[in-house]
């Protein structure tokens, strides 16, 4: 079932709502040189002009809505607060079909990329000690994943085999 165009027009509706801002600030996205408030204008554009291409560009169809839902809430939680209107943004953070979900491994993902690089000196880092932070910091956004086996669920939703073992590839976002 497509919600996109539901999902964009309880999200512009939601633009009316005062609401004390959600989640952590993004930024820009990385090369349009706009800033956050330019962004959050135009939240369709921002979410086939960028989310659709960038952030989820390898998740598969059944998670695409809370993916997308997910790119919105990281760069302009005010514009699409919890309203019980579109259950996406009200999920808790271990429902894939949620945006918290995808908005936590995002940034579990940003967090460990910068610090690992910076910890390095290097754009390469290591593909093991990036997965073992990745899990550690979306277990330490979402205890609730601890234990569970949110990994290899979120490694078929963004198109790649479980993983057999300790080894694999780190999820593309």
């Amino acid at each position: 079932m497509k919600r996109r165009g539901s999902y964009i027009a309880i999200a512009v509706a939601a633009v009316a709502l005062v609401t004390v801002g959600l989640g952590a600030y993004r930024g820009e996205p990385r090369g349009t040189g706009q800033t956050r408030e330019e962004i959050c204008e135009d939240l369709a554009e921002l979410t086939e002009g960028y989310c659709t291409h960038v952030d989820c560009r390898v998740v598969t169809e059944e998670y695409m809505d809370a993916c997308l839902a997910s790119c919105v809430l990281s760069f302009c939680p005010e514009k699409v607060p919890c309203t019980g209107l579109d259950p996406v943004f009200c999920a808790s953070c271990e429902d894939m079909q949620g945006a918290r979900f995808w908005r936590d491994t995002d940034i579990a993902g940003t967090r460990c990329q910068d610090s690992l690089q910076q910890k390095h000196q290097s754009r390469n880092i290591d593909q093991q000690e990036f997965l073992a932070c990745f899990r550690t910091k979306t277990e330490s956004l979402c205890p609730a994943l601890t234990g569970t086996d949110w990994y290899a669920r979120l490694r078929e939703a963004t198109g790649q085999s479980p993983l057999s073992g300790s080894s694999g590839a780190v999820p593309e976002r």
